[in-house]
């Protein structure tokens, strides 16, 4: 689960802690009071019923910034919702996000990394315009989370 908002009793925590504690949008929550979590399960471990505080462990991610240059499709299948903070990669297949990853093994992306803008486009609409466009050029911004690797 992917922070969207920082808001209501986060912006309360936010606001008692030092910068390098504080909750992000986009932090992505790892666990719940010490037990693991998925989107579906996440509303039951933070509503529990008999515990007055609740313990996140949450994962940071890494930005990335790939220069890839065309010709080449982009190789790279993304899931969206309408709830999502932003597009995440489900696969990565033949193609230019792959041979980045060959040529930058330090600067490589997996699946579950979040698509935050493609040539400093971060709406939606934008983002699929860029990548089905005439650029030569996409510039993709990306942040890693590092779990497609296992």
């Amino acid at each position: 689960v992917v922070i969207k908002d920082v808001a209501g009793p986060l912006i309360d925590w936010n606001e008692s802690q030092a910068s390098e504690h504080q909750i992000r949008r986009y932090d992505r929550i790892v666990q719940v009071n010490g037990k693991k979590i998925s989107g579906v399960d996440i509303d039951l471990h933070i509503e529990d019923k008999g515990r007055a505080d609740v313990l996140l462990t949450l994962q940071r991610p890494v930005k990335r910034k790939l220069q890839l240059h065309r010709p080449g499709k982009l190789g790279v299948d993304l899931q969206y919702r309408k709830s999502s903070a932003k597009p995440w990669l489900t696969n990565i297949t033949d193609g230019l996000v792959l041979q980045w990853n060959q040529e930058n093994p330090s600067q490589i992306v997996t699946a579950h990394d979040r698509l935050v803008a493609v040539n400093s486009r971060e709406e939606l609409d934008g983002v699929i315009e860029e990548v089905r466009g005439p650029s030569p050029t996409l510039v993709l911004d990306v942040l890693h989370y590092g779990i497609g690797l296992h």
